[in-house]
């Protein structure tokens, strides 16, 4: 599975088209308000987990903001 996600992030990068890949942490169903911590490449360490609600939000925000196109960012709490 992690090779043909690889593959995936490859063929949208090489696409041609503005892409941002969003990295969730584990998914809960917390309906809880929490800040979102952004991390690339481990730093800062990621937590274990983002609520759906949480990562919806995200979503949303950054098709307003494209602050993250072209990047590939794991969010968590």
């Amino acid at each position: 599975p992690y090779r043909d996600h690889w593959r995936q992030e490859e063929l949208l990068s090489q696409s041609g088209l503005e892409w941002t890949i969003l990295r969730p942490a584990g998914l809960t169903n917390s309906r809880a308000v929490k800040n979102v911590k952004v991390s690339f490449d481990g730093n800062p360490r990621p937590g274990l987990t983002i609520s759906r609600l949480a990562v919806a939000r995200f979503m949303l925000d950054e098709l307003e903001r494209n602050e993250y196109v072209g990047r590939r960012p794991t969010i968590s709490w």
